[in-house]
C-alpha cells in the first residue's frame, strides 16, 4: 500500500461499518471520481466540446445517486473525485466560467 501510495496512488479504507459482513476494515486503493485525462497538447475546441457535452447531459448520465451527475464535485479535489493530474487548460477554464470551481 505504501509503495502505491508513493507512487500518486490515494489510499482508501473499505469501512466495515459499511460493509457488515466483512471482518474487518479494508485498506485498498481509493478509486473514487470520474477521471477524464487528455494530453496538454489536445485541441482546446475538443477539450471544451466534451466538456459542454458532459455538463449537457448530467441528468442523462447514470452514477451511484439518483441525480444529475455532480459535476461541481468532479472538477475539484473532493473526497468523492479526486484529482491526481491538473485540469486541461480549456477544462479549467470552461468550468470556472460555469461557476463549477
Amino acid at each position: 500500500m505504501k509503495h502505491l501510495e508513493r507512487l500518486g496512488l490515494r489510499g482508501g479504507l473499505i469501512k466495515r461499518a459499511n460493509f457488515p459482513k466483512l471482518s474487518r476494515d479494508v485498506p485498498t486503493i481509493d478509486f473514487s471520481g470520474w477521471p477524464i485525462y487528455t494530453r496538454e497538447d489536445t485541441p482546446d475546441g475538443l477539450v471544451t466540446d466534451f466538456c459542454r457535452a458532459l455538463e449537457a447531459s448530467k441528468d442523462r448520465i447514470p452514477w451511484a445517486e439518483d441525480a444529475p451527475l455532480p459535476i461541481a464535485q468532479m472538477v475539484r479535489d473532493t473526497p468523492e473525485g479526486h484529482l491526481e493530474v491538473p485540469l486541461h487548460a480549456a477544462a479549467e477554464q470552461f468550468w470556472q466560467e460555469r461557476g463549477y470551481l
